[in-house]
Order: structure tokens, then sequence, then C-alpha cells
């Protein structure tokens, strides 16, 4: 039976035609959309910041009990970098390179900063502390510490100073909180 024969050929005249007229609609949308120029993204904490600037997000961690309490600070930049490091109460961020290098690796513009505190079990008196910075390429850099309550209050150790999202420009040098009478800091460097 050729095509032009009966029902069997207006099924293949209606095909053709819907299938054209799809074409000719998906052609006309990407020619008024695909083509208009890109818009910039929105400005919002997650979006990565702009050039020589690292973000900072600030947040206090929702797990608090009256023995336990948690800080975090997510940093984002960029750029990616591949060398965190701590020492006491100072994290450093080290060794960058730009977001979309093709030949260096194992580095990433996405970092967590957490402090953790927890009251010791033989002296309400006494706190002991983690501070981490862990990226999400797998790398962590740790310190730990102790710190004395006052009344035994963990609220009394810890005040967080870098409590508002913001960004900083590069390299950047920002306190995140007060731990006793010393200051939690990060180094972010270019």
């Amino acid at each position: 039976m050729s095509p032009e024969c009966g029902a069997y050929g207006r099924y293949h005249r209606l095909v053709n035609n819907t299938s054209t007229l799809l074409l000719t609609a998906a052609i006309a949308c990407l020619a008024v959309v695909g083509c208009s120029p890109a818009r910039p993204a929105p400005d919002s904490p997650l979006s990565v910041p702009p050039k020589d600037t690292v973000s900072i997000i600030a947040g206090r961690s929702n797990q608090s009990t009256p023995d336990h309490a948690q800080w975090t600070w997510s940093i984002l930049g960029e750029r990616n970098w591949t060398a965190p490091s701590a020492s006491d109460t100072h994290l450093t961020l080290a060794q960058s390179y730009p977001l979309n290098d093709v030949v260096r690796r194992h580095g990433c513009n996405t970092w967590n900063c957490e402090l953790t505190l927890d009251r010791d079990v033989a002296s309400t008196s006494t706190g002991h502390w983690i501070l981490k910075l862990h990226g999400s390429n797998g790398q962590t850099a740790q310190s730990i510490g102790t710190v004395p309550l006052k009344g035994g209050d963990l609220s009394s150790a810890v005040s967080a100073v870098q409590d508002r999202d913001t960004n900083s420009n590069l390299p950047a040098s920002l306190t995140l909180a007060t731990l006793g009478d010393r200051d939690i800091t990060i180094a972010v460097t270019n």
C-alpha cells in the first residue's frame, strides 16, 4: 500500500505536518529565548562571589544543648584553595587557583569552618573546643583546646563576631568569634 492511499496516507501526512509544526515552533523559541544575552546570577549568599572576594555565610547549629554548642561559617570563593591549616585558634586557606583551571586539581571553593564546644564531664568549669576547617574536597584541618567556663555556662566562653553573611576582599583576615580571651580567626589568601 502506497503512503498516499487511504487511512495510512492520512496518518503519515498528519505525522509529517505535526513534526514540521513542532520543529518550527522549537526553532522560533530558540531564536527568541535561546539567543538572548545571558543574565547575571542574582546576588545570593550561595552564588559565586565577585572576583577577588570571598563570601562568609554565618550560622549557628541548632544541635546545641546545655553541654554542647556548635557554630558554623561557610566560606565560598571565586577560586579553589588546596591548603587548609589550623594552629590553635587560627585557620588559614592558602594555595589558590582559578575555578575552571583545567590543569590543577584537588582544591575546592567551598569550605566549612566549625567550632564545637563541649562541657567537661569531670569539671563543669572547663570546656573542650574543636576548631575544624573542612573542604568539599575532603581535606580537613583542625585544632583542639580547653577554655574556662564562667559559672559552668558554655555561652559565657564563646561569642560570635561574624554573625551575618558578608563578602570580604582577598586577601581576607576575619575574626569569626571570641573563645575565652582569644579570637577565632581565618586568613584566606589570594
